[in-house]
């Protein structure tokens, strides 16, 4: 085991709350585990229409610490100019989309795809802004997922829980998913797991791919709300996992990855604006 303190992070899965109690204490949270970056995006698909306005408020006030992401989509006509416009304001990609989510495809997503021609226009849209794209997808769904990481090979997609299936509190195949890593190389995983204990990546089988893999694995831990508490009861199980890790596979899942996908989207961005 390899224990390294004041290892710097970024939280690549942040759930915005709306709640301004939340919004008190994200900096506070943030510091306690050296999180130097947040990613804070809504929940696409849920029935949160709006929840895009609330991420910029909070990025307005921090901008310091928050990387925000678009995903008030319901994938119809308009919604390309829609993510055009979030583009050009300043986010940094769209997520957490959630066409692939179960609960998503029985309320505001359903019957959307993946490989539909509007999630298409606008996956390849990030890709035009060096932007990246964070998704949602259970196995049940992944075949159209995986066609639209094929269409659209220049964009980058970050498929969240390391595609754990929360149907059947599953982890996926580890040659499988170096498989797909392999034949995919605009595609990373983030290992955000919320309340599915994060330790279920702890079999050797799983430390070896994140070894192997570390550029391609990006720290997350899905917080929806109550930050702190929330953070307090998951984050030490991510902490008995990748403390398995060398250090140099640590810095790269904790903060590297993230951090060149920001640095790439910002380089675009700031050029924009001058």
């Amino acid at each position: 085991m390899y224990l390294y303190k004041d290892m710097r992070k970024i939280d690549c899965h942040r759930h915005c709350s709306g709640a301004a109690a939340d919004l008190e204490e994200l900096k506070s949270s943030a510091a306690e585990l050296d999180i130097k970056k947040i990613v804070l995006f809504g929940h696409n698909g849920m029935g949160r229409v709006g929840v895009d306005e609330k991420v910029w408020e909070w990025y307005s006030k921090y901008k310091e610490l928050i990387v925000p992401l678009a995903c008030d989509f319901d994938f119809v006509e308009g919604d390309l100019e829609y993510a055009v416009a979030c583009m050009e304001k300043g986010f940094y990609g769209f997520g957490e989309i959630l066409i692939g989510h179960a609960g998503a495809q029985k309320k505001r997503l359903a019957g959307v795809k993946y490989s539909d021609p509007i999630p298409i226009a606008i996956f390849k849209l990030a890709a035009k802004y060096d932007g990246f794209v964070l998704v949602h997808s259970n196995p049940i769904y992944s075949k159209d997922f995986l066609a639209a990481v094929r269409e659209c090979e220049q964009t980058t997609f970050v498929w969240a829980h390391i595609a754990y299936d929360f149907e059947n509190k599953a982890m996926p195949d580890a040659e499988e998913v170096e498989r797909l890593l392999l034949e995919n190389k605009n595609l990373y995983f983030d290992i955000s797991f919320w309340t599915t204990d994060a330790s279920c990546m702890g079999a050797p089988k799983y430390i070896n791919l994140l070894e192997k893999y570390s550029t391609r694995f990006i720290f997350g831990m899905d917080l929806t709300k109550g930050y702190l508490e929330m953070q307090n009861k998951y984050y030490s199980n991510y902490e008995q996992v990748l403390n398995k890790l060398s250090k140099a596979a640590q810095m790269n899942v904790y903060y590297e990855n993230m951090n060149k996908l920001k640095k790439k989207r910002e380089a675009k961005k700031f050029n924009e604006e001058k």
